[in-house]
């Protein structure tokens, strides 16, 4: 995931002069508003501005601020309002919704200020969906859950409870078309601790452990490699004349490559 940080090494005669003065800078659909200003005063919430924009793309599929150019994405990211999440997912929660705005804030003393506040939020919000009672059926109620408990777990989901219904084909089909959204949007919110649990690892690398006084296990012996017997040599020649004798082809390294020799 693109948290909008990249180093640009001046050696890159090819680049812009921006670039060849060793700004850090990020990819502009991802970059926070400071970035534009100054180098200086960037810290971790850059990266909070930065995986709101990650999160508006793996909930909606675009990125929040789409321009022609670069430099008006820059200033969109600078000036313009972040959209909002319910214009693209109409039944998006309030809380997602509330801690994307969060997320996006222009100044960064405004914005939700570490990433322990951002795992909380979610980590807070998959344990009210495991709780709260959806208004389905039973037996869709009972499925959703089922499986909602295991995608949380991070394991393989089951097949649905398929319900037959006659009556109500229609009103089934628009209760599923609901959970197929809400069960997308908790799949991605999921994925996107996954993705803080990931950045967290690459900042603060835990250390490695202490060696141990044990001795190294030995090598398994190596047996003698037993040499062809004579009526082996003899069907493997036979077989490379007659390769050769038909013009054959062989395959080496994905190539095809005539015989040419026994």
């Amino acid at each position: 995931l693109d948290l909008g940080l990249a180093g640009l090494s001046e050696t890159n005669t090819h680049l812009s002069d921006l670039t060849d003065s060793q700004c850090i800078m990020g990819s502009v659909q991802y970059m926070a508003p400071e970035q534009a200003y100054s180098v200086k005063k960037i810290d971790h919430r850059a990266d909070i501005y930065s995986l709101g924009c990650t999160f508006y793309k793996l909930l909606t599929g675009q990125v929040p601020f789409k321009q022609q150019t670069q430099i008006a994405t820059i200033l969109a990211h600078r000036e313009e309002t972040p959209p909002r999440l319910s214009d693209v997912i109409p039944k998006i929660p309030d809380t997602l919704e509330d801690l994307f705005q969060s997320m996006m804030k222009k100044n960064p003393a405004d914005r939700i200020q570490s990433m322990a506040e951002v795992v909380e939020i979610l980590d807070r919000f998959l344990s009210q969906q495991n709780e709260t009672p959806l208004t389905e059926s039973a037996e869709t109620h009972l499925s959703e859950s089922q499986e909602l408990i295991e995608l949380c777990r991070n394991t393989i989901l089951t097949p649905p409870i398929e319900v037959i219904a006659s009556d109500a084909s229609t009103q089934i089909q628009q209760s599923n078309h609901f959970v197929r959204k809400k069960r997308g949007i908790l799949f991605l919110t999921f994925i996107l601790l996954f993705s803080l649990g990931t950045w967290g690892a690459w900042m603060y690398p835990t250390a490695e452990p202490p060696l141990t006084g044990k001795e190294p296990t030995p090598l398994p012996e190596i047996l003698p490699v037993k040499e062809p017997s004579e009526q082996q040599a003899h069907i493997e020649r036979e077989t490379a004349e007659w390769l050769l004798n038909h013009e054959c082809e062989i395959v080496i390294d994905g190539r095809y490559e005539p015989v040419t020799q026994v």
